[in-house]
């Protein structure tokens, strides 16, 4: 039997072109169904995520939607370290690789800070007082001092010149004005030696010996970086002895010369009563 007898009558030629005509139907469709799950699923065609963090939510929104992508809010927090109302973290991180239209899930500072509430300080001693706000994260930035029978108790708390009653809600980090009762004698306390200290040091310090700071003075004018400004001089000589609710000036540098100069006694100046 001849080649072309073969391929005509033969049974085992019919089974043959039959396979052939299988495996090239079965090709097809095995490649229709990956060419169209590359179209469906953009195979190969990825975007990099941008990093939002520390951006506002509409910023954020504009620079994903740039990338053609979608994002999500899947949660709000506090962070009094980061500004108010911005993206804190964000899933996948910037700088992954993903698909165009991908969802990205961020996570929200609050827009508001957080509030606490006022402790009962009123006839507690100055210093009780003072270290219970602390914990609160409530700045104690000034005392008054009025007469009363007893020495050194709050008589009231003042939050923007007005009284607050226990429980009342205040941002964190807010200042209050503490009132310390003050028997008819002057009692007297010693100045600290505030050099080297930055601002809220000097104003725990001082408060600790039941003064007060005064006029604040940057030698140069700070550009958010106010922690790094350190006392190198004060307006009442350290170890001076002064009256209760004496302010005291105050002036900051970030120059550690200045403050060398005056550890040495050469800058400081005292008041004149």
């Amino acid at each position: 039997m001849d080649i072309k007898s073969f391929w005509k009558d033969s049974f085992w030629a019919f089974v043959l072109k039959n396979l052939f005509v299988a495996f090239v139907i079965i090709a097809l469709i095995i490649y229709g169904v990956f060419y169209a799950l590359d179209r469906y699923t953009h195979h190969g065609e990825g975007v990099e995520v941008p990093d939002v963090r520390g951006l506002y939510e509409a910023e954020a929104d504009a620079l994903l939607s740039n990338a053609e992508l979608r994002f999500t809010v899947i949660d709000s927090t506090y962070n009094k370290q980061k500004r108010l109302g911005t993206v804190l973290e964000q899933t996948p991180v910037g700088g992954t690789l993903v698909k165009k239209g991908r969802e990205i899930y961020i996570v929200m500072n609050s827009k508001a800070k957080r509030k606490v509430p006022i402790p009962e300080v009123r006839d507690l001693s100055y210093r009780q007082a003072e270290a219970m706000l602390r914990t609160l994260s409530i700045k104690v930035s000034d005392v008054t001092y009025k007469p009363a029978e007893y020495q050194d108790l709050v008589l009231d708390i003042l939050y923007n010149g007005e009284p607050l009653e226990a429980g009342t809600r205040i941002d964190e980090d807010s200042s209050v004005t503490l009132v310390i009762g003050q028997t008819s004698e002057s009692e007297i306390t010693t100045v600290p030696d505030l050099r080297g200290m930055d601002l809220q040091q000097a104003r725990e310090a001082l408060l600790g010996q039941n003064l007060v700071v005064g006029m604040t003075d940057y030698d140069t004018e700070p550009q958010g970086n106010d922690i790094l400004f350190r006392v190198y001089r004060q307006s009442v000589s350290a170890g001076r002895q002064v009256e209760y609710g004496k302010r005291i000036d105050i002036y900051l540098t970030t120059d550690n010369d200045k403050i060398r100069a005056d550890e040495s006694g050469n800058a400081q100046e005292d008041e004149f009563f």
